[in-house]
């Protein structure tokens, strides 16, 4: 190899070395580049696989419901609606209706129940009524006789009595006694005893 060609090899694989940036940079240009993951400010931190939905803007005493059905949902209590606690039990069922939808929120914290706090809600072990000592949530979607279960969020305690709080919650279908993959459901807001 003679002195003249190490010039030209050098020019080559600059020239080679400056098309790959501009080609990679065009390719990134073109499939998007950095894309940022939208805010879960306000939803539950536990995020599962499938479509983020869109939150809604329910005023600050109603429930938020996002996923299969969306719904900004208020207290609608009737003779259905009970709250008990005994010792470390906390048993809730609430009535909620939306502009299309009036479901059931139960609220359930059998075995673990320490007055006001956060109980994190991770998936069920056992159905509801079971002495498992986990906090679980179900929503009763009465329209299309569905179940389903809280597999991730928190639930919040606010009074020293147990009889309100908040949820912050993702659901999946139940068959009862195990969640169903599929889709989710979200529930986010205040609830309370009548």
């Amino acid at each position: 190899m003679g002195i003249s060609e190490q010039p030209s090899r050098s020019k080559l694989i600059l020239w080679l070395a400056g098309f790959v940036v501009v080609f990679s940079a065009v390719s990134w240009l073109v499939t998007g580049g950095i894309r940022v993951a939208p805010s879960t400010h306000g939803h539950p931190a536990t995020a599962l696989p499938g479509a983020t939905p869109t939150p809604l803007d329910c005023g600050s005493s109603e429930l938020e419901v996002v996923g299969v059905f969306n719904e900004c949902a208020k207290a609608a209590p009737d003779k259905t609606s009970i709250c008990s606690r005994n010792g470390q039990v906390l048993d809730a069922l609430l009535r909620f209706a939306g502009n299309s939808q009036v479901f059931g929120l139960d609220i359930e914290i059998d075995g673990a129940f320490a007055g006001p706090g956060s109980y994190d809600l991770p998936p069920w072990p056992h159905g509801l009524g079971t002495r498992d000592n986990v906090a679980k949530v179900a929503v009763e979607e009465y329209s299309a006789d569905t179940s389903w279960q809280s597999v991730a969020g928190v639930l919040t305690v606010t009074s020293g009595d147990g009889r309100s709080g908040t949820v912050n919650a993702v659901f999946q279908a139940s068959n009862a006694t195990a969640a169903v993959p599929g889709p989710t459901l979200s529930v986010i807001g205040p609830w309370s005893c009548p």
